[in-house]
């Protein structure tokens, strides 16, 4: 008779157990989640940089343009009331047309020197064809009997893209006559114009505006006189 083997003593496998790893598979998955998780983070940091740029961008032009207008204006305001006489031929130092205006005023700040400058506003085109208000500007000598810019002088951009940009004068051009507003203001007129307007018609989605100065000048019957 053969003996049995007793179930309690026969050798019986111990069930797999698995070691403390990962399968191929498993951190082939947790490497692509990465970087989708890595890519969707780096694109959003982008996108954030690219609106806080964009967004400082347009507060600086916003104060440039700000701080444009008010020096621009200041100088008109400051317009210097002088008269050429040549030959018993009596001009203004001013002279107006819708695209560009000269005259004479106070010196720009950085000139510590102070004394008078002359200056030349005028719409320029760029190689776009796109317009924009250009200033010339140069020191003014009191021996001078007419404007010598833009043939001398600086020249600076001041703004751009304005969609087309027009003066336009009030006052009253001959003795007698009403005050009103006109296109031009030669400089063979009686007096200087009580106020500027300088129009932008505004392009693309911008809206038209105006800025407006008040000229800080004698009237028509007190500046019949040479007052360099």
């Amino acid at each position: 008779m053969e003996p049995r083997s007793h179930p309690s003593l026969s050798l019986r496998r111990p069930p797999m157990r698995r070691t403390g790893g990962f399968t191929l598979l498993e951190i082939m998955v947790a490497m692509v989640l990465l970087a989708v998780i890595v890519t969707s983070t780096v694109s959003l940091l982008f996108i954030n940089i690219r609106g806080w740029n964009g967004l400082v961008g347009d507060s600086e032009r916003a104060l440039d343009a700000t701080l444009i207008d008010h020096r621009l204006l200041a100088m008109l305001r400051q317009t210097v009331p002088l008269v050429w006489s040549n030959a018993g031929d009596r001009q203004l130092a001013f002279s107006g047309e819708p695209k560009r205006l000269q005259f004479i005023s106070r010196a720009p700040q950085q000139y510590r020197a102070g004394g008078l400058f002359e200056y030349l506003l005028i719409e320029e085109r760029d190689s776009d064809n796109r317009p924009g208000l250009v200033l010339y500007y140069a020191p003014y000598y009191p021996e001078a009997t007419g404007f010598a810019l833009p043939e001398a002088g600086q020249r600076r951009l001041l703004y751009t893209d304005t969609g087309g940009i027009t003066f336009s004068y009030f006052g009253s051009q001959r003795r007698g006559q009403p005050a009103e507003w006109s296109e031009n203001w030669p400089s063979g007129n009686e007096g200087y114009p009580q106020m500027v307007r300088l129009s932008f018609a505004g392009e693309g989605e911008g809206e038209a505006s105006s800025r407006f100065a008040r000229l800080m000048t004698p009237s028509p019957s007190t500046t019949g006189r040479n007052l360099r």
